[in-house]
Parts: structure tokens; C-alpha cells; sequence
């Protein structure tokens, strides 16, 4: 091993172990348990953005110069604002080595990153969607990532999280779905009780019509036998 991947390692440890001190929002990160010079990191897409309820994973790949020599950065789930797994053109990359900092730290990185993801600016690797397919990305990026092993292997609690909140959707959908039917099965009822109630007082109505009818014809005969009465009665006198 040489002197420079030694001290590549000495500074990912150090970076590490302030991770764990010194959470940052928004932002988690772990190495590979086979390669300490490969990282996964999480993403949870902050308030008021299109990636809201989103998370997101990547990965840095640290060369054996590091910290003396950027990182390469990818996106691994569909986000909207980055093509997948794709090495990512940014200051704080391999692309860009006359402008990389070695002070700079994983938190740092990460946090460049967040900034940059959360901004319109266009780079390589980057792509252009809608405001409403982030979201859609967002609310599909829970299913994506537990699909993938190494990220349940690295991040167990947020993949417990992930799958307490699919269930939730499943009851809430299924919920929904019962409430519709409930809903059509009443609608249906109340135009069954209509229908009847029209249906009774359309033959409330005809009986009366048929009553009004008979009084009028009894009267119409009543009128015609007394004015033959009358006139009979004229005629014997």
C-alpha cells in the first residue's frame, strides 16, 4: 500500500468518524464495508423543494490521492435532476481538479451537493423535468431504493422507515378504495330511493286525477238528471 492510499484512508476515517459526531441535515453517508474508498450516501429531499418526501441515494468514489485529488460523484435513484449513475460535472469533482480544495471534507462535499441538487443550473450529467415529475420521482424514489441491496445493508433504519411508509400508502390506498365503493353503493341506494319515491308520487298523483275526474263526471250527471226533472215537471203543468 502506498503512502498516498494510506493517507487516503486515514482522512475518510477521520472524515467518518466527524460524520458520526456532527450529522448533517438532509444527509447521511457510509462506505462500503469491502472498500473504503467507495461511499453510498442519502439524500431526504428538504422542505419546500420538488424533492420533499423524496430519498435519495449516490455514491463517491475516492481516488487513492484523495484528499490531494477530487472525488467522482453519481445519482443512483431517478430524481429529475441528474441522469443515474453518471459521473457528475461539478466543482466539487473529478471535472474539476485545478478548482478542488483538500481541506474540503465528505461533509462539505455533501453539502456542495444538496446546494447544487436543489438548484436549476445546468451541468454534464444533469437534465431538465417538470416541477411535477420531481415530485412524482420523489414519491416513486421510497420503492426504488429498497430494491437495492447494498442500500438496505448500509442504511437499515431508513429502510425500515421506507417500509413502514409503503405500508401505510397500501392501507391508505386500500382505505380509499373502500370509501369509494361505500360511497357508490349509498349513491346508488339514494337514486334506487328517489326512483321509488317519483314512482309513488307519480301514482299518488294519478289516483287523484281519477277521483277528480269521477266527482266531476257524478256531478255533470247529477246537473243533467234535476234539469229533466225540472222540465218534466214544466211539461205536466
Amino acid at each position: 500500500m502506498s503512502m498516498k492510499s494510506n493517507s487516503a484512508f486515514q482522512r475518510l476515517q477521520t472524515d467518518y468518524r466527524r460524520l458520526i459526531k456532527d450529522p448533517i441535515p438532509y444527509l447521511m453517508a457510509q462506505p462500503l464495508s469491502s472498500n473504503l474508498l467507495e461511499w453510498r450516501f442519502v439524500i431526504r429531499g428538504p422542505n419546500d423543494t420538488p424533492y420533499q418526501g423524496g430519498i435519495y441515494q449516490g455514491k463517491i468514489i475516492f481516488p487513492y490521492q484523495y484528499p490531494f485529488k477530487p472525488p467522482s460523484i453519481y445519482m443512483l435513484t431517478p430524481n429529475g435532476r441528474f441522469q443515474i449513475d453518471k459521473s457528475l460535472c461539478l466543482t466539487i469533482t473529478s471535472y474539476h481538479p485545478d478548482s478542488w480544495n483538500p481541506s474540503w471534507s465528505i461533509s462539505s462535499i455533501l453539502n456542495g451537493f444538496l446546494s447544487f441538487m436543489c438548484d436549476t443550473s445546468s451541468t454534464h450529467g444533469s437534465i431538465q423535468t417538470s416541477y411535477a415529475q420531481k415530485c412524482k420521482y420523489a414519491y416513486d424514489s421510497l420503492s426504488y431504493n429498497i430494491q437495492d441491496s447494498i442500500f438496505c445493508e448500509l442504511f437499515p433504519d431508513i429502510t425500515e422507515e421506507i417500509k413502514q411508509i409503503l405500508i401505510d400508502r397500501i392501507i391508505k390506498t386500500t382505505s380509499n378504495k373502500s370509501l369509494v365503493n361505500n360511497f357508490n353503493q349509498e349513491q346508488q341506494s339514494l337514486i334506487l330511493l328517489t326512483t321509488n319515491n317519483n314512482n309513488s308520487i307519480s301514482t299518488s298523483w294519478l289516483n287523484s286525477l281519477i277521483n277528480n275526474i269521477m266527482i266531476i263526471i257524478f256531478l255533470t250527471a247529477f246537473a243533467i238528471l234535476v234539469r229533466f226533472i225540472l222540465n218534466s215537471t214544466n211539461d205536466i203543468q
